[in-house]
């Protein structure tokens, strides 16, 4: 037996999990749209025109976080795990 015998599936993420971490794009980019002026890139998100506008979109962004964070665990999820899954989903 060799290291290729063996594969890593990867494992499917719960549906509670990813529709949590689903929430947080879904608002934050809802409220950037308020407030952005700086155009859109190439994944179709708005991005903040100064330094003002970005200084707001990440005081709601921390907020929101925040919120999401103490949810978690109600749901059986640990912090680390919506982070994680807020970050691979930021990734597509």
């Amino acid at each position: 037996m060799n290291a290729s015998d063996f594969t890593i599936e990867p494992q499917a993420t719960p549906a509670a999990l990813y529709e949590l971490a689903a929430e947080y794009e879904r608002r934050c980019e809802a409220f950037d749209r308020t407030v952005c002026t700086g155009g859109v890139d190439e994944r179709g998100s708005v991005r903040p025109g100064d330094a003002r506008e970005l200084g707001i979109i990440n005081r709601h962004a921390r907020g929101v976080w925040d919120e999401l964070m103490a949810r978690a665990p109600a749901l059986g999820f640990t912090r680390d795990e919506l982070r994680c899954e807020i970050r691979r989903q930021a990734r597509y």
